[in-house]
């Protein structure tokens, strides 16, 4: 199987996690590629050749998906992209102090779905400040994923 990951970051923290699933993901026999903060230039090639992604995403702001993936989010909505093929899931990093906690996991959920892609999982959300190892708890939820896919 190929993956396709995805981050949103704007303090590198989910590039971080994401590097670690993706060495999870392979030492479990999935193949994956890995994107930080791409464009739709990037994404466009692999489209069709690839039907499972991870979305690795912090929010930032008020809720928001950070400044690198905002972009392809925005083109994946202007030019109408079919995802109807594309099935997903989302790890979000966030602080539960903030009443917007994982914020961003929404947005990306939401113009996914308008994209005709589906959930694989509901998405795994960390509470950075009191989340002793994020890597095990992804990894665990990774588990999960390799379950049902």
């Amino acid at each position: 199987m190929n993956l396709t990951i995805i981050t949103g970051s704007t303090l590198g923290s989910a590039e971080y996690l994401a590097e670690d699933c993706a060495t999870f993901l392979e030492s479990e026999g999935i193949n994956t590629t890995l994107f930080h903060g791409p464009n739709w230039e990037d994404i466009q090639p692999i489209i069709r050749e690839t039907s499972q992604w991870l979305i690795v995403s912090s929010t930032h702001g008020a809720g928001e998906v950070p400044e690198n993936l905002q972009p392809l989010l925005n083109d994946l909505l202007k030019n109408q992209v079919d995802l109807s093929h594309i099935r997903f899931a989302i790890i979000g990093l966030g602080d539960r102090q903030y009443d917007t906690f994982c914020g961003a996991v929404t947005h990306i959920n939401h113009t996914l779905t308008l994209c005709g892609a589906k959930a694989i999982l509901p998405p795994l959300t960390l509470d950075m400040p009191n989340c002793d190892s994020p890597e095990s708890s992804a990894e665990q939820w990774l588990s999960q994923l390799l379950d049902v896919t």
